[in-house]
């Protein structure tokens, strides 16, 4: 059976101002798709919030497990301006966590996510959430804007499943990028390894903030 996935990683804080927003994103790829839509979750800070978000949305697979940082992540000479190595790792993990939980979930119950879109819990958007069809295969569906220098929006994104399966697994690329001896930045590892990968982008009008009370 073909569904929808969300997929959420990140701080699970402050999130009960969206839950109206994410609910009605659920709804939206419902209704232009015919899909029905499963929430997946991967994070590892603030307990309680976590668990009551996961309750509160019916998050179909959750885990929360805090990320070890390798102790070489702090040797790289080369940072990007504003870099937090273990922010930028311990995001790629769970990116890539949710991804597993998503693909046992979908080996338990025989589904296949056709499409699947990436948001942080500790978004605030105001625009409606639509998803532009047809999706086109090897593309990968980010908002204008918010790309940080010479990298590309990691806030949010969307795409096929075999599209967004190759996204979620960017922490794979990372150690060889930084001993290529480019800067480790989020946003320009997220674009390096979408070039990788092969895939392609396309752009769209969404803005997005972060959540004054995720900390």
């Amino acid at each position: 059976m073909e569904r929808a996935a969300v997929i959420f990683s990140g701080r699970v804080k402050a999130w009960e101002g969206q839950r109206a927003y994410l609910e009605s994103m659920k709804q939206s790829i419902e209704a232009s798709s015919g899909l029905p839509v499963d929430f997946f979750c991967s994070a590892g800070c603030y307990r309680e919030d976590f668990d009551a978000f996961v309750a509160a949305l019916d998050v179909k697979a959750s885990e929360y497990t805090v990320y070890e940082a390798d102790p070489k992540i702090m040797d790289y000479l080369r940072l990007g301006p504003g870099t937090r190595p273990y922010n930028i790792y311990s995001q790629g993990f769970h990116n890539k966590n949710a991804r597993r939980l998503m693909l046992n979930y979908a080996a338990e119950h025989g589904y296949t996510y056709k499409v699947i879109v990436v948001w942080r819990v500790d978004l605030i958007c105001h625009t409606p959430f639509k998803v532009v069809w047809p999706i086109p295969p090897n593309t990968i569906f980010i908002p204008h804007g918010d790309d940080c220098g010479p990298g590309i929006n990691d806030r949010c994104s969307y795409g096929d499943g075999e599209a967004m399966g190759k996204l979620l697994q960017r922490i794979d690329s990372f150690d060889g990028l930084a001993a290529e001896g480019i800067p480790l930045q989020s946003e320009l590892y997220l674009l390096k390894h979408i070039q990788a990968m092969g895939l392609t982008t396309q752009r769209y009008n969404l803005s997005t903030a972060f959540n004054e009370g995720r900390f």
